[in-house]
């Protein structure tokens, strides 16, 4: 299977302006908390069920188009889910739309970029061989802290020239410009189904044994696998503690930290430049240490676990301290070091699962771990509503998210056994061998 690197450089380069987009659709939300609840009179608790309504058909959809994937090629695929979250967008244009309309059109975008992250591992992988999947995991994880980094004082500056509902209209337009893009120059790599398939009718007409080509598994044992259950539990918690971040740290930052808007546009961007260092050099360190015999249960599972731990103590520390130069400190690691569960858990449910049955496994693991965003945000403001004050409210928020993480970082680190149900549910998988020279270099 012939790779060409620089039409994969693209490829992943596109992605990565998907998942950037991905997180701004679900940021400007929280980046227009005070102006909203400021002008349609909202309450802390009716902001948060418009928060966590981005989320009502979230997790169902990335489940459905999970199976469409293994089906569909990503270039239509992308393409749709692109369409989609961008119209949603657009509406908030219109005077009219208050409180009900926000909830409609959070609850259409959420359904547009539910399969976000599960498609966009998808495609990526079928462009790079299984020891060399951290690295694009890595790559799309950034994706999104780039976003937060470039399009939050971007977003806070359309909202205090224009008005919050242009924000909403500028994400929009340029979600549009991206699938036009993709329909030109975006597809499948090497690795894909289709591939894979054409793949096995060859090894079929030369009287190889179906195993040589992995042999589907049913959907039961893959859940039940250990290492499912690690990601789901590693993903659950980064989720919650990244809608909570989405929804409410502006709000936290201005209410309880005495920052101003247009500082608060820069310092939510802190966690995620933090989060691309952490990313990037655990993605290359645990690939360097899985090519060097290192197991992956132990390069993917202490790191990821780490990193959990790491920003579970954050979050508890977050509410503890009376200065604004440690508050920052606390908000960086807490928001950065959880993000890099994902590009360890993502190549280990992908080593797990066969190639055809791929797109499905992380699309229904994405709709489940994001079950954790539509409770987070409506917690969050239920917290604060009933606390005695806003400070003790948002206390009492951080601590639950950080006692979840750290939670989640034992779960991790004990079930995370990607050899052994890799022996146990692909018998037959061939190990891919080296990684190409272009990977190679970047490391």
């Amino acid at each position: 299977m012939e790779v060409v690197p620089r039409q994969r450089r693209f490829i992943l380069f596109m992605l990565l302006l998907f998942i950037l987009l991905n997180f701004q659709d679900k940021g400007i939300l929280g980046l227009a908390a005070i102006p909203i609840m400021e002008e349609l009179k909202l309450t802390e608790t009716q902001f948060g069920t418009i928060a966590s309504s981005f989320y009502l058909l979230f997790s169902v959809s990335a489940i459905l188009v999970g199976f469409v994937a293994n089906r569909v090629g990503s270039k239509w695929l992308l393409a749709a889910l692109v369409l989609v979250w961008s119209f949603a967008q657009l509406p908030v244009l219109i005077p009219a739309v208050g409180f009900i309309g926000l909830i409609v059109t959070r609850v259409m975008l959420g359904a547009g970029e539910g399969p976000v992250v599960a498609t966009a591992n998808n495609t990526a992988f079928t462009w790079y061989k299984p020891a060399e999947r951290a690295f694009p995991s890595s790559m799309l994880t950034i994706g999104g802290a780039i976003g937060v980094i470039v399009g939050a004082p971007i977003m806070q500056f359309v909202i205090a020239a224009w008005g919050w509902r242009a924000a909403f209209g500028v994400l929009g337009a340029v979600g549009l410009i991206w699938m036009a893009v993709w329909l030109w120059k975006g597809k499948d790599g090497p690795y894909s189904n289709a591939a894979v398939k054409e793949a096995a009718t060859a090894a079929t007409a030369a009287g190889e044994t179906p195993a040589a080509v992995d042999a589907p598994v049913p959907y039961r044992r893959l859940f039940a696998a250990p290492t499912m259950i690690a990601a789901l539990v590693g993903g659950f918690a980064y989720y919650w503690g990244l809608a909570l971040a989405l929804a409410w740290l502006a709000a936290f930052l201005e209410q309880e930290g005495g920052f101003s808007r247009t500082a608060i546009g820069f310092l939510v961007g802190l966690p995620s430049a933090i989060a691309i260092v952490v990313v990037l050099a655990l993605g290359v360190l645990t690939q360097r240490l899985v090519k060097r015999g290192t197991s992956r249960r132990l390069a993917y599972g202490l790191a990821g676990a780490g990193t959990l731990a790491a920003s579970g103590v954050a979050l508890f520390l977050l509410t503890r301290t009376d200065s604004q130069f440690m508050l920052v400190i606390w908000m960086g690691v807490a928001w950065s070091a959880s993000a890099a569960v994902l590009p360890m858990a993502a190549p280990a449910l992908g080593d797990i699962t066969p190639a055809l049955q791929r797109g499905a496994i992380l699309g229904i693991w994405a709709g489940l771990i994001n079950v954790a965003s539509v409770i987070s945000p409506y917690v969050t403001g239920r917290l604060i509503d009933g606390a005695a004050t806003p400070g003790a409210g948002y206390a009492s928020a951080f601590d639950l998210a950080g006692g979840i993480q750290v939670v989640a970082a034992v779960i991790f680190v004990a079930l995370l056994r990607v050899e052994r149900d890799q022996a146990r549910l692909r018998p037959g998988s061939i190990d891919p061998g080296p990684a190409t020279p272009e990977v190679a270099g970047m490391r």
